[in-house]
């Protein structure tokens, strides 16, 4: 597994973001500082395209927006343009 980034909005909750495993993104929560995480069951995890993962160099891809959160991911996918 490899780990890309990890957010925490306050002194107790907080979130891991790794790269997919299986075709889906490994994604687990922390509520008590870190101290013990826990994986977001399968079934609610975003899938993967092929050849898609976040980027760790930044540590910034993974947000809390409201009361959710949201991270960014790329890949080997090239944009398709259509000819006018």
């Amino acid at each position: 597994m490899f780990l890309d980034a990890m957010e925490f909005w306050d002194n107790d909750s907080g979130i891991v973001l790794g790269d997919p495993i299986n075709g889906k993104f490994f994604i687990a929560h922390s509520f008590d500082g870190g101290e013990s995480w826990h994986e977001v069951p399968a079934r609610e995890l975003p899938q993967a395209d092929s050849g898609e993962a976040c980027f760790a160099s930044s540590g910034t891809n993974v947000r809390r927006m409201m009361k959710t959160s949201c991270f960014v991911s790329g890949g080997s996918s090239q944009p398709v343009i259509s000819p006018e």
